[in-house]
């Protein structure tokens, strides 16, 4: 089965093979490094869908990391994700 797994309150979401929710949640922690028990950090957080096939045939979105149009909320135009990009 397939399974769409992010966090609740988040837009982003990735798809992980697993035989149930429980075990999906699981491999999303451990592929973002975090503590499956944690309360605040952990599966409690988590949602995840099962996909039908139709649903699981889709490419996933892409993730832009180096983004160039400039953000609102910063005068200098750098993006919060990115805070490794110092000029």
């Amino acid at each position: 089965m397939i399974y769409e797994v992010g966090i609740r309150w988040e837009a982003g979401r990735i798809n992980i093979e697993a035989q149930n929710s429980t075990e999906a949640k699981r491999k999303f922690c451990k592929l973002k490094g975090r503590k499956y028990n944690d309360p605040w950090s952990g599966a409690g957080i988590l949602s995840a869908r099962k996909l039908n096939v139709s649903e699981s045939v889709k490419e996933q979105p892409k993730v832009v990391r180096n983004s160039s149009r400039k953000s609102p909320l910063f005068a200098s135009g750098r993006d919060i994700l990115v805070p490794w990009r110092i000029e």
